[in-house]
């Protein structure tokens, strides 16, 4: 939650200007029958005149002298904790063993990530897709879905995961590939909002500037980060691994973060995401798979191993 904002500062009272005592052309109080005597009324005025002359002179003098010497003496820089060099940039604090200490603008490492990750990342590799790689692709065309106990899809087959529904298909988050085969399981879910692990299976064309399966990995997984598809609360990622692989003997790549949300309506912590692309021959597209399983559920992130381990070329 926000922390709550301070209460904004008390307001000055304001006083009203203090008007004359007396009524125009009077030096008695008002009210006061009496007005200035035929004598000694222009005398007494003449007395205070002069002692108001003499004070506020006495008044000048003191703050005349005082503001002089502001002027004149410099300030001691230690006196108010502070140091700089000749650039303005606040200088390094000198430590206790006699060192420099770091500047306090200079922010500590973030420690790594809650499942051992590295340290926190942005989206992998200096890729920036395309529009047309994020969001051209034809997940719901040429889908081959289930076959008996398998899924397969994009040249690949695996064996579906227990748990995961056809009927809770997720194949039209994947704007990004074609014949996309997804079904999922639900994690959680409230009247208005809800989580679910997805596997899934398709392809990739290599026509929208697709170079080797790492390339291709890597825009998956940046688009999924960028896509409200597929995340709307990110605060935070960690990259798990990028590593070469081999798929039934054909070259690959997989890429593992792990993705971390704040939805205020849901306990879930985020995601832990895998992308495995796989050149199979085909010089039209690359094999694709991924999977997103929910971040602290050891038997389904080891499920989602073993599924990324049984992999196979159709």
């Amino acid at each position: 939650p926000r922390p709550p904002q301070p209460p904004p500062p008390p307001g000055y009272q304001s006083y009203a200007a203090i008007g004359p005592l007396r009524p125009p052309g009077s030096t008695a109080p008002p009210g006061d029958p009496r007005g200035p005597g035929p004598s000694g009324g222009h005398t007494g005025r003449t007395l205070g005149l002069l002692l108001v002359a003499v004070l506020v002179t006495l008044a000048l003098g003191v703050a005349t002298f005082f503001v002089v010497r502001g002027l004149i003496e410099e300030p001691d820089p230690a006196a108010s904790g502070l140091t700089s060099d000749t650039t303005g940039q606040p200088s390094p604090r000198p430590s206790d063993e006699g060192g420099e200490e770091t500047p306090a603008t200079e922010a500590a490492p973030p420690s790594p990530g809650p499942s051992g990750a590295d340290l926190p990342t942005g989206p992998p590799g200096d890729v920036e897709p395309t529009v047309e790689q994020c969001t051209g692709g034809l997940p719901e065309q040429g889908v081959s879905g289930r076959d008996g106990r398998s899924m397969t899809g994009g040249g690949l087959r695996v064996r579906t995961p227990e748990g995961f529904e056809p009927t809770l298909d997720q194949a039209f988050r994947f704007t990004f590939a074609d014949g996309v085969y997804a079904p999922s399981k639900v994690i959680e879910m409230t009247e208005t909002a809800g989580w679910v692990a997805v596997y899934a299976l398709g392809s990739l064309n290599r026509g929208s500037g697709l170079d080797s399966p790492r390339q291709a990995a890597e825009i998956v997984m940046t688009c999924m980060l960028q896509s409200t598809n597929f995340y709307s609360d990110v605060t935070i990622t960690y990259q798990l691994g990028s590593e070469e692989a081999v798929v039934d003997g054909n070259p690959a790549w997989l890429l593992a973060q792990e993705v971390h949300v704040d939805d205020p309506e849901l306990s879930v912590e985020g995601d832990v995401a895998k992308v495995v692309v796989v050149d199979t021959g085909d010089p039209a597209a690359y094999a694709l798979f991924v999977s997103v399983v929910p971040i602290g559920d050891q038997a389904l992130i080891a499920e989602q191993d073993a599924t990324i381990g049984a992999l196979e070329v159709q």
